[in-house]
């Protein structure tokens, strides 16, 4: 049975773009209205700006490193104002999360976000998250039973998985780069009716990944230097795909040791050997996020951790593999 769909199927795709570039501005308009603008200075905590603010403010944070852990309770703007020193920077000290959204209406634009398990950790909907730069994490972005958003113009790099969304439906994807990253660039699991086009996905293990979904949609990204390079069949906005990397047992090929392979290997040596089975790897372990680079999933699993809501586990010797 068809799933239901906010989109009228017979509109046409600069319609469903436009909804999404519209439902954009006017959240972002709506919280000018009446906003108060606090400005935060290296030294001072984002947080307390966020926890201070009201509904519809603008938090302006200032170049500059903030080792903080953010949590977004409410519709406001959190925007970076870049100086010389560079676009402020939100250093998450490796075991959290970088930026966690909950209240819908948000807009995050012009941070960057390193060290981090989920860099933008959206579990609201409605958001506008435009020109972040997120690297050096487990995961650079994730959505959850999101819907709504918006995510263009950002830099997702050096993660173990890119751009992740798990069943999340009708967001919008564009003009993002998403590239380095040492599993997948763009996974898709148990989501549909997401619009992705015109990103550029480039130098991961692969560059797409799509568990248990269909009626995606995927236009004119351009997939250079993956070790797979296969983009989602979707010759228009409508058509029914289910493109997926699993086979019917669940499995999938052995992560990459390092960087994504040189686009001439031999045919040979795209076979990698070992198994990485769904239940180890198809979800993002514990909250979605797990571990940063430097304490990888192994030491993760030793310590218990577990999310009940995806029943998954890796094991050490995935992870051994894996990394």
């Amino acid at each position: 049975m068809r799933r239901p769909t906010i989109m009228a199927l017979d509109a046409n795709r600069g319609d469903i773009v436009e909804f999404f570039i519209v439902a954009a501005v006017a959240i972002f308009l709506i919280g000018l209205g009446t906003a108060a603008t606090i400005s935060v200075n290296p030294g001072e905590s984002i947080q307390s700006a966020i926890d201070g603010a009201d509904e519809g403010d603008v938090v302006m944070v200032q170049s500059g490193v903030y080792r903080e852990n953010l949590i977004v309770d409410k519709p406001l703007t959190l925007v970076g104002e870049s100086a010389d020193g560079g676009r402020p920077v939100i250093d998450a000290g490796g075991s959290e999360d970088g930026i966690t959204l909950k209240a819908d209406g948000v807009t995050v634009r012009g941070l960057e976000i390193t060290s981090s398990k989920i860099g933008m950790y959206v579990a609201s909907s409605n958001n506008s998250i435009i020109g972040n730069e997120v690297r050096d994490g487990w995961t650079g972005m994730a959505l959850r039973s999101s819907s709504g958003n918006v995510l263009k113009g950002n830099v997702v790099s050096d993660n173990w998985r890119g751009i992740y969304l798990k069943g999340s439906v009708n967001n919008y994807l564009s003009g993002n780069t998403v590239r380095d990253n040492r599993w997948s660039g763009v996974v898709l699991e148990s989501s549909y009716n997401n619009l992705v086009e015109e990103n550029l996905i480039q130098a991961n293990y692969r560059g797409f990944e799509l568990i248990d979904s269909d009626e995606n949609t995927f236009i004119d990204n351009r997939l250079a230097e993956n070790r797979y390079d296969e983009e989602p069949p979707s010759a228009d906005l409508y058509r029914e795909t289910s493109f997926d990397f699993w086979s019917e047992e669940g499995e999938l090929a052995e992560a990459p040791s390092g960087e994504a392979a040189d686009a001439g290997d031999s045919e040979a040596d795209d076979e990698p050997s070992g198994e990485v089975h769904d239940e180890d790897l198809g979800g993002l372990t514990s909250e979605m996020g797990l571990a940063g680079p430097e304490e990888p999933l192994v030491a993760a699993a030793e310590e218990g951790w577990n999310d009940p809501d995806l029943d998954t586990a890796a094991t050490a010797a995935d992870q051994e593999e894996a990394t």
